[in-house]
This record gives structure tokens, C-alpha cells and sequence, in this order.
């Protein structure tokens, strides 16, 4: 794990970024060599699976218009 003084993080800010991003790993950074920060990649967003079904749904209504409630009113 690598680890920088704040002045270097300040000044290679985006060379910084880029190891992160490339190694996936952790960047400390420190203060009078005391740990004050973490720079950690993101995680990737975890894509939702779509039931295949779901592109023949049909809509046969206005689902902007009026709600009558059809079961209360026999």
C-alpha cells in the first residue's frame, strides 16, 4: 500500500487517482507521518438483472388518468 505526505497527494492529485483506479488499491495519506486519509477505489455499481419477460408487457390504459376502483363499487 502506498503512502503520501499531504503536500505530495495535493500536488500529484490525479496521478494519484489513476494508481487507484489502475491497482484498485488503497492510497494513505498522512500529515507529519501520521495516517490522516484513505484515497480506496470505488466500487462498481452491481448491475440489476431484468426478467426477459418484462419487454412483452403491454399497457392498455392512461396510468396518468383517474384511479376508479372498480371492486368497491358492486
Amino acid at each position: 500500500m502506498t503512502m503520501v505526505s499531504v503536500h505530495d497527494a495535493k500536488a500529484h492529485f490525479s496521478a494519484l487517482l489513476h494508481q487507484v483506479e489502475q491497482n484498485r488499491e488503497p492510497v494513505l495519506i498522512s500529515r507529519y507521518g501520521k495516517v490522516v486519509a484513505q484515497l480506496v477505489p470505488a466500487e462498481a455499481k452491481k448491475r440489476s438483472v431484468v426478467d426477459p419477460l418484462l419487454g412483452q408487457v403491454e399497457i392498455h390504459c392512461d396510468l396518468t388518468g383517474e384511479i376508479v376502483d372498480e371492486w368497491n363499487e358492486a
